[in-house]
C-alpha cells in the first residue's frame, strides 16, 4: 500500500508517456501481490495506453498480463501468453540489454509449464533458464526444474537439482524439496 501510494506521487512528475506506463506498471504489480487481480487487470489497461509507442515497455505490460493468468491458476493460458511473448518479442530477447527480461520470461513460463502439468516442455526451457549464473529465486526455480525432471522421468537428474535446492536458505522451500527427494526415493 505504501508503494501504491509512492507511485501515485510519482504519477505527478512523469514527463513520458513510457515513464507514465511504468509508473502503472508498478501499481498493477502491487494490486497483483494485493491479490486483486480485477484491479490489477485495470492498470495494465491503462499501462497499455500510455506504453503504445515503446515496445520494451509493451513487453512487460505482456508479461504481467500473461502473469496474471498463471496467478489466476489458469495455467494452459498463461503458457500460451508466454509462449505468445517469446515469439512478439523475439527481437527484443535477443539483445543483451534485456537479457533480464528474457530470464524473466524463460522462468515464469518454465513454472506455468510445470504447473499445467506439461513437464517435458517445462524441461527444456528450464535447462535454458539454468544455463545462466545469476539467477534470482534460484531456489523456487530449483524445486520447480527438479519437479518438471521428476514426473518427465529423469529421477536421478531431478534428484541433483532438489538435492541442491534443499540446502537452500528457505525453510519451506527445502521442505518441499526434502518431500519431492522422499518421493523419488519411495518409487525406486
Amino acid at each position: 500500500l505504501k508503494a501504491l501510494s509512492v507511485l501515485s506521487a510519482l504519477m505527478q512528475d512523469a514527463e513520458t508517456d513510457s515513464d507514465r506506463a511504468a509508473i502503472v506498471l508498478g501499481e498493477a504489480s502491487c494490486y497483483s501481490q494485493l491479490e486483486n487481480v480485477a484491479k490489477s487487470r485495470e492498470r495494465l489497461e491503462v499501462a497499455k495506453a500510455y506504453a503504445k509507442a515503446d515496445r520494451a515497455v509493451m513487453s512487460q505490460v505482456a508479461l504481467s498480463e500473461a502473469s496474471l493468468y498463471a496467478q489466476e491458476k489458469k495455467y494452459d493460458l498463461a503458457c500460451a501468453k508466454f509462449t505468445e511473448l517469446k515469439s512478439e518479442y523475439h527481437d527484443l530477447l535477443v539483445e543483451p540489454e534485456h537479457e533480464d527480461f528474457a530470464l524473466e520470461l524463460g522462468s515464469r513460463l518454465g513454472c506455468a509449464l510445470v504447473d499445467a502439468g506439461r513437464y517435458s516442455e517445462a524441461v527444456s526451457i528450464f535447462r535454458e533458464v539454468f544455463e545462466r549464473n545469476e539467477l534470482e529465486d534460484k531456489q523456487r526455480l530449483q524445486v520447480f526444474f527438479g519437479t518438471a525432471l521428476m514426473r518427465s522421468g529423469k529421477a536421478a537428474e531431478a534428484q541433483a537439482v532438489l538435492f541442491e535446492a534443499a540446502k537452500g536458505e528457505s525453510v519451506e522451500l527445502s521442505k518441499t524439496a526434502l518431500e519431492y527427494l522422499s518421493e523419488i526415493e519411495t518409487a525406486q
